[in-house]
């Protein structure tokens, strides 16, 4: 799991987020627990598709 600290973006700006999100999505971490995913465009949209795929598969299942 890629992760970063919060108190990393702060710091350093989204350059922090951009470094790390070569190695896939990034897990931000606050109060040392993961609160936010940051994906790339690519992997959101491929994301997407799956989840509309599943969804129409089980539309048609009823």
């Amino acid at each position: 799991m890629n992760s970063i600290p919060a108190q990393e973006i702060k710091r350093r700006g989204i350059s922090a987020v951009d470094e790390t999100l070569c190695d896939g999505p990034v897990h931000i971490i606050k109060n040392k627990r993961p609160s936010y995913v940051v994906f790339t465009e690519a992997a959101f949209a491929e994301l997407q598709q799956v989840r509309q795929e599943a969804a129409r598969e089980h539309c048609v299942c009823r």
